[in-house]
Order: C-alpha cells, then structure tokens, then sequence
C-alpha cells in the first residue's frame, strides 16, 4: 500500500468512526426526544382536562367546552404521532448502525474480536435468551399506545357525554357529535397506521445485518452523487 493509498485508508477508517458517533448521538437524541414528549404532553393533557372539567364552561360556555375538550384528543393524537415518529428514527440509525459496524470491523486487524459490536450483539436473534435484560421494545409501544388511547378515550367520553347532555343547547350538542366523529375517526386512523409501523419495526429489528445489501446501496448513492 503506496502512502496516498494508506492516507486515504485512514482518512476513510476516520471518517466512518466519526459518522458512527454521529449516527450514534442521533439515536440517544431520539430516545431523550421521546421521553420528552411523552412528559410533556401528559403533564399538558392533564392541565387541560383538569381545567376543563373544573370550570363552569360546560354550563354556561358549552362550545368553548366542547372546543377544548377536542384539543385535548387532537393533542394525544399528535403527540402520540410525534413519540412514534422519534421510535422509528431510533431504529432507522440502529439498523445503519449495524451495517456500519461490519463495515468498520472489517478494516480492524484479525485479533479475534472487533473493534464495533453492541447493535449487532442486540439485534442478533441467538441472544434474545441468553440476554434477556436487553429491553424489548414491544412492551414499551404497547405501554405508551395504551396511555395515549386512554386520555383520547377521556376526551371522546366527555364528548359523547356533551351531546347527550340536554341542559346544553342542541347546536352544541350537535357540534359535540361531530367533533366526537372527527377526533375518534383521526385517532383511530393514526393509531391504526402507528400499530403496522410498529409490526414492520417488530419484523425488522432481530434480523442480522445484510451487508452485501448494506455496500449495494452505499455504492448506488455514491454513483448517483
């Protein structure tokens, strides 16, 4: 190997280090990201049914009740939508991470054991038994789709309870029907979508690292740019 050769070796060897961290902090971003969301927005949700509730609204300003009552549910629909957003940009590095570490391990010298590992150890399916302590994340899915279920839940039974409600005028009533229709019909269409992406990162997130694929596609980029 000529010295322009070596210069480039390492320069390269550099370079795909330096974008491992990089990919690396954007995972842990994504994490803190989601506990933020989740944190925040119950903490607002629950401001804003207790204001709701405890108010006179329902009695003497019933559209401005119901209005309210459907920001509540739009919000848990969002912010639901946001959480998972941050779960799939989670995956989306582990998985480039994982490519990654063949990449880089192939350029470490034959000592038995390579430079890069952790993504690959917790993606491989032969350590599901042997390391259990490594957290799944289907039960945290699972756990923060029910939450958000929940409170959406809390501000459509509100919503029905509006509309069947007769001390509130019937043009009220009726636009508590419908913005019950409506937040129910986002809810479900979001949490629908958010339930098949979470199936797709299931099937995908124990599969062992595809780096022929992985090269394929870094060398179509590349005769792309």
């Amino acid at each position: 190997m000529n010295r322009d050769s070596a210069a480039s070796f390492r320069l390269a060897s550099e370079l795909r280090v330096a974008e491992y961290n990089s990919v690396r902090t954007e995972w842990l971003a994504s994490r803190d990201a989601q506990q933020h969301t989740l944190q925040w927005t119950f903490a607002a949700l629950a401001v804003l049914l207790a204001a709701t509730l405890s108010l006179h609204a329902r009695a003497e300003q019933p559209f401005l009740y119901v209005a309210l009552v459907g920001v509540e549910v739009a919000i848990a629909t969002f912010s639901q939508a946001i959480w998972f957003g941050e779960v799939m940009r989670m995956e989306r590095a582990a998985l480039y991470l994982r490519g990654l570490e063949e990449v880089v391990s192939e350029l470490a010298p034959e000592d038995g054991f390579p430079p890069l590992m952790w993504e690959r150890w917790r993606g491989d399916p032969k350590n599901r038994e042997k390391s259990s302590w490594v957290a799944k994340a289907a039960p945290l899915i699972l756990g923060c789709l029910a939450l958000y279920g929940l409170l959406a839940l809390a501000g459509l039974f509100i919503l029905v309870a509006a509309s069947l409600d007769h001390h509130i005028p019937h043009r009220d009533r009726t636009f508590a029907i419908v913005i019950a229709a409506m937040a129910g019909a986002l809810y479900t269409g979001a949490a629908a979508f958010i339930c098949l992406q979470a199936w797709t990162i299931k099937g995908t997130s124990d599969k062992a690292v595809e780096l022929d694929m992985f090269k394929t596609e870094a060398g179509e980029i590349e005769s792309k740019s």
